[in-house]
This record gives structure tokens, C-alpha cells and sequence, in this order.
């Protein structure tokens, strides 16, 4: 097991287990399940909660789509077409100033 500070950076075995016997449990048809491979990751959380959107505050061109907090499955399409929209046509045409990194800057 790999610690960064203090945190624990990879998926335990019995943690594992743990998910599997619950999954067996809500999903019947899943019991006896054996997981083959596992992954783990960081999430992203910010001081607000919300994440970062939109055009970087200190190197032009950059556009910044992080911090979503374990969301970026579902928001991942939305923020993907508004991002791409900014750099096609130079804006989005959804509101997204309230995610922009300007908020942490004071």
C-alpha cells in the first residue's frame, strides 16, 4: 500500500471484498462475482465544493474542466460541449462564469 501524506493512495483488498459482498447483496445475480482488476483514484474537491470551468486567469489559450468531485461521469458531456464551444466559436452558450478559477483569486 502506497501513502502520500498520509493518504492512502490505493484500493485495499478487504475493501474490496467489502464492495463485492454488498453488490452480491443489492444485485443477486452478481453473487459470486470475483473482480479480476481493480483501480483507484484521487477526486478532485475544491474549498467551494464546484468545479473548475472555463479559460485559465494566467496562460492564455488554456482551458481548465477540473475538481468535479467524483461528478465528471455526469458532468463530463455538459462541460465537454461548453468547453468545445469556447474554443470553436470563443464562448459558451451555457452560463459558466461561476466556475471560473477567477472565484479562488482574490
Amino acid at each position: 500500500m502506497r501513502h502520500v501524506t498520509g493518504v492512502q493512495t490505493c484500493a485495499l483488498p478487504i475493501s474490496v471484498l467489502e464492495i463485492l459482498r454488498n453488490a452480491g447483496e443489492l444485485y443477486p445475480f452478481l453473487k459470486g462475482a470475483q473482480a479480476i482488476r481493480t483501480w483507484s483514484g484521487t477526486e478532485g474537491y475544491l474549498p467551494d465544493h464546484e468545479p473548475v470551468i472555463g479559460p485559465s486567469s494566467t496562460q492564455p489559450g488554456l482551458l481548465h474542466g477540473f475538481g468535479f468531485a467524483g461528478a465528471g461521469f455526469q458532468l463530463g458531456p455538459a462541460v465537454g460541449e461548453a468547453l468545445a464551444e469556447i474554443v470553436c466559436t470563443g464562448a459558451s452558450r451555457q452560463p459558466i462564469e461561476a466556475f471560473s478559477i477567477r472565484r479562488f483569486q482574490a
